[in-house]
Order: structure tokens, then C-alpha cells, then sequence
């Protein structure tokens, strides 16, 4: 190696730690369990997440009696520090919450369990209920039909349209020329410099799936209604510089994207799973499954045959004015 290449590798490494470094800081520093990151933002992103906890389990076929109790109550602390904090509680998010609260005890109701205890502590909220029409929270009907009718609809009604999916039919099995289908669209996907890094793998033996579904997270409740799971990689080998260094998830993402359209497009359900286990567990199951070390797993998805009837979270969305800002 001449000298003037060995030096660029050196530059180039230590700018890729520089990089990763700062990143590290960045991140300790804003990421919502620091106990001094109290903005609006991190406490609207506690609160969302909690909800589509309890919203998760009441959209699986068998709902838990009794479930989410302690889920509930660190909810409530959540919605304390909100109101401590001086947050508007006509934001969408703590009347998501409230609604959320009322779901929860509805269906414990309709089972016959005995919540109390949370009725009362979920009582001080009822003054800042504005029941607006706009805002909702639980799970919902859905129907596979109307999701068939939409396809062929406009793009709008099209993408309204899909949810996140944790109730499959069992009694059928996704074909692997159907997957393929989803994925040549996702082809398309738009890619850095057209490098095309992401990769998805699709298993057809029940212990490959088997060995996924343990190693996920996010799939408790409905892990046994999953057909198989789809898991989205992107090629860090694609990518060559410090400015780069999280680029593979966002070319994963964005093909992950709109895979998970082209699923629903050709009539499969399914639910994005993140990957959230360290290095250790994931270099494992890579090795298990035969995953080129240099590739990145993105995220996991899901996939099944959509039952006739079934129901899925409400997942409410934020207000237009918290997603597109516009200056003028």
C-alpha cells in the first residue's frame, strides 16, 4: 500500500469513529429514558408507544383477560409527568391516551375482570376529555374484502387501507410466487446511487420460523398465527464512507417500505417487526440462517393470510401541523 492510500484509510477511519462517537453522545443525550430529555416530543413518543401496547394485545385473536395491568399503571405516570410538565391535554396525544384508558376498561369489563383500582386513578383524566371525533384508540373491524376493493381503488384509499396485522388464517399458507410478486415491486424501491444493498429473506421450513419467532420481540400473543417471517437486511459493503454510516437503514427502510405495500397489494397481511436484540443474538442467528456478516438487519416482517374478519389497532396519527411544517 503507497503512502498517500494509507493515509486516506486512516483519515477515513478515524472520521468513522469520529462519527460514531458523536453519534453516541447525540444519542444518550436526546433518547426519552434520559431523565433529563423532558420536551414535548419525547413524552408525545412515551405515551404513543404505550398506547400500541395495550391497542397490540386488544387486536389479537384471544385477548388475555386481565392483561396490561402493569402496563396501564405506567401509563397513568407517564400522563402525570405530562400534566406536571404543562402539556396541552387537548393534543391529540393525551386525549389518545384517555381513549386508550377507556378501551382497556371496556374490555375488561366485557370479561368480566375486576379493574377497579384502575377505574378510579383513570377518574382525574375524565375532566380533560374533550371526546373529539378525530381521535381514537383501541382496535378496530376490519375486513378482508374491503382491503381486496381498496387495492384496486385510488393510491389514498389504497395505502388508508392497511394496518398492521397481528391475526392471520392459519389455514392457509402464503406462496413463496406471491412473495416474489411483493418483491419485484419493491425492486423499484428509490436506492443511494442505485446500489440496491437490501436483500430480503423468506424461509420456507417451520423451524427456521420457528427459530425467528423466538428471537424476535413484538410478536408476543400472535407468534403462533404467523405464517412465516420475512427478514429485510441491507449490505454495509454498499456503503463506503464516515457520511454513510447509517445509510443501510435507511435503504433497508425504504425498501422494507414499500415491500410491505406490495404485500398488502397482493393480498397479505402483515406486521413490521423490529429487530431489538444486541449483537451476540443477532450474529447468531445470522450464522443460523445463513446472513452474510456484512449485512444489517433492518427489521422483521410478519407475514400471513388475512382472515375474512379481524381486527387491528387504531395506531391514531399525529395532527398534519406535528408532521409537515411548512415556512414561509
Amino acid at each position: 500500500m503507497e503512502i498517500k492510500d494509507f493515509l486516506r484509510c486512516i483519515k477515513r477511519n478515524y472520521l468513522i469513529r469520529r462519527e460514531f462517537r458523536h453519534e453516541c453522545k447525540e444519542y444518550i443525550k436526546y433518547n426519552y429514558n434520559n431523565p433529563n430529555q423532558k420536551s414535548f416530543n419525547s413524552y408525545q413518543a412515551k405515551i404513543y408507544r404505550q398506547i400500541h401496547v395495550i391497542e397490540k394485545a386488544l387486536s389479537l385473536s384471544n385477548t388475555r383477560k386481565g392483561f396490561g395491568t402493569a402496563r396501564v399503571q405506567e401509563l397513568f405516570v407517564m400522563m402525570d409527568q405530562y400534566l406536571a410538565l404543562g402539556f396541552d391535554t387537548e393534543e391529540y396525544v393525551f386525549q389518545a391516551a384517555i381513549e386508550a384508558l377507556n378501551r382497556y376498561i371496556e374490555f375488561q369489563h366485557s370479561v368480566d375482570y375486576d379493574v377497579t383500582e384502575i377505574e378510579k386513578r383513570a377518574e382525574k383524566y375524565h375532566t380533560f376529555y374533550k371526546h373529539n371525533e378525530n381521535v381514537d384508540a383501541g382496535a378496530k373491524e376490519a375486513d378482508y374484502m374491503s382491503i381486496k376493493k381498496a387495492a384496486g381503488e385510488s393510491f389514498d384509499k389504497f395505502v388508508f387501507s392497511r394496518h398492521s396485522v397481528r391475526q392471520f388464517d392459519t389455514s392457509k399458507k402464503v406462496a413463496v410466487e406471491d412473495i416474489e410478486k411483493a418483491v419485484a415491486l419493491a425492486k423499484k424501491s428509490p436506492s443511494a446511487c442505485n446500489r440496491q444493498a437490501s436483500k430480503v429473506y423468506v424461509f420456507e421450513n417451520s423451524e427456521d420460523n420457528s427459530y425467528i419467532g423466538k428471537y424476535v420481540k413484538g410478536n408476543t400473543g400472535f407468534e403462533a398465527e404467523v405464517d412465516k417471517y420475512l427478514v429485510v437486511t441491507a449490505d454495509r459493503a454498499c456503503f463506503y464512507n464516515a457520511m454513510e454510516i447509517n445509510q443501510e437503514y435507511i435503504d433497508g427502510a425504504i425498501f422494507g417500505t414499500v415491500l410491505t405495500y406490495a404485500l398488502h397489494f397482493y393480498g397479505i397481511a402483515s406486521c413490521i417487526l423490529q429487530n431489538g436484540q444486541d449483537y451476540k443474538a443477532t450474529d447468531a442467528l445470522k450464522e443460523r440462517l445463513g446472513i452474510p456478516e456484512s449485512e444489517r438487519i433492518v427489521f422483521f416482517i410478519a407475514i400471513g393470510a388475512y382472515k375474512e374478519n379481524f381486527k387491528t389497532a387504531v395506531s391514531q396519527r399525529k395532527k398534519m401541523e406535528d408532521v409537515l411544517i411548512v415556512r414561509k
